[in-house]
């Protein structure tokens, strides 16, 4: 349970960055640059903060990469149905954030950071 409590702090606090970067991004690139790169400076500060904070595994930095090649490529394609269909603005990143948040949960808690037996 407390791990839970953990991510929720952490995805609070990793929402707050990809909405604010997202926001600053969008004033000079297109929707759609502003998604990629909010997305890969939210990578960064998600790392720390679901390794060093969460779940609290060190060198798992391959299977974090590879999960949010997967999330990228998920946001993306979310993204472009969102903006394909009329939506715009913060919009895009409400819709993307409703499927990117508990799909990458879902990768980082059974896939990468999940207990291993050596």
């Amino acid at each position: 349970m407390l791990e839970f409590i953990r991510f929720l702090f952490g995805g609070f606090f990793n929402t707050l960055v990809s909405a604010t970067s997202y926001y600053a991004f969008s004033l000079f690139f297109d929707e759609y640059l502003a998604l990629g790169f909010s997305f890969w400076l939210t990578f960064i500060v998600s790392y720390a903060v679901n390794s060093k904070f969460v779940f609290r595994v060190a060198d798992v930095k391959l299977l974090f990469f590879l999960a949010v090649i997967l999330a990228f490529f998920m946001q993306q394609f979310i993204g472009a149905i969102t903006v394909w269909f009329g939506g715009s603005g913060m919009f895009v990143f409400f819709v993307v954030s409703l499927v990117h948040v508990p799909f990458f949960y879902i990768l980082c808690r059974f896939w990468v950071f999940r207990e291993r037996k050596y």
